[in-house]
């Protein structure tokens, strides 16, 4: 309901003007006056003409308020605004990467769409301002009493359709953007990180709220030759026991190539311990480098020895110094 439209008056009117409007529609709708007057529209003069003449009335309905009987609803703040403005729900969104991607770094391009009010066919509430409620203000001696109703003029939805048959949304009230976004996936990234995207989330639909943004987290699967720690890359040999001691060729298939080594360079291999080759793990965007981990597990045979085998072991072992 519009005040200032029932007394037929701008709202830039005066209250000079909004008195004269008043006194020539209230002569006009006067059911002592016209037997053909309605009398719903009389009140409704009646009610605006209170609201406009009283300077504090008038200062809250200007403020997105339409004045009624305090007692028919039920208030939700008695010392201040509850419509204050809210931020719309963020849209979450997971992207996977492979570590070899975190390894070189690389860039993610992703589709993202979001719909917007339309504005050919839409307008906001005049009732409550866009916000879907109107506030009710009221001095009650040395306080203020504040009181929430929904607006009835547009269904708490804070917009009113203007029009029906839209070309520009094909009558869906909404628009759908796109836009093709860039995930920065630098070097030695870590797992779980977020990039915002600001105001690519739900969008609003009511004046008193901003829209969310779009969150995207990464996700590093897991890979099928290298477990990561931080920036060092961990790998796992198998070896026979004659390996563990002989020593073994092998191949470390790295990112940026093969790593090729021989385990003798480690002397007899300690299941329990881990090698580590320098400088040869992840990179970080400030150029940190992380080291490359190696872990064993040796593989006893299963067999039992007779006594010539156990003193055949036994003196072999003393003639290379094992204890």
């Amino acid at each position: 309901m519009n005040y200032y439209k029932i007394l037929e008056v701008q709202e830039t009117a005066t209250d000079d003007e909004i008195k004269r409007a008043y006194r020539r529609l209230a002569l006009q709708h006067h059911p002592d006056k016209n037997k053909n007057a309605d009398s719903e529209t009389f009140k409704q003069i009646q009610e605006a003409y209170e609201t406009l003449s009283d300077p504090h009335k008038k200062k809250a309905y200007d403020g997105g308020s339409t004045i009624s009987n305090p007692f028919d609803f039920h208030f939700n703040s008695f010392f201040g605004p509850h419509s204050s403005t809210t931020r719309c729900a963020n849209f979450n969104h997971v992207i996977n990467v492979g570590l070899k991607d975190v390894y070189f770094g690389t860039t993610k391009r992703i589709k993202v769409k979001r719909d917007v009010m339309c504005k050919q066919c839409l307008e906001k509430c005049s009732g409550c301002n866009g916000v879907g409620e109107i506030t009710l203000k009221f001095n009650m001696g040395p306080l203020v009493q504040m009181i929430q109703q929904p607006c009835v003029n547009c269904n708490t939805r804070g917009f009113n359709k203007l029009k029906n048959g839209c070309d520009e949304c094909n009558d869906r009230g909404k628009i759908q953007q796109e836009k093709l976004i860039e995930i920065d996936i630098y070097r030695g990234v870590e797992q779980g990180k977020t990039y915002t995207f600001p105001e690519w989330g739900q969008q609003p639909t009511k004046q008193n709220e901003l829209p969310g943004d779009l969150i995207v987290a990464l996700n590093i699967e897991t890979d099928v030759n290298f477990v990561r720690h931080d920036l060092n890359l961990v790998y796992t040999i198998n070896l026979s026991l004659r390996e563990s001691i002989v020593g073994k060729n092998v191949i470390i298939p790295l990112f940026n190539g093969d790593l090729h080594l021989h385990t003798k360079g480690f002397g007899i291999v300690n299941p329990n311990k881990t090698y580590i080759v320098f400088k040869r793990g992840l990179q970080n965007k400030d150029g940190k480098m992380g080291d490359l981990h190696l872990k064993f597990i040796v593989q006893y045979p299963d067999k039992s020895f007779n006594d010539i085998e156990l003193n055949l072991i036994s003196t072999t072992f003393d003639q290379i110094g094992l204890l």
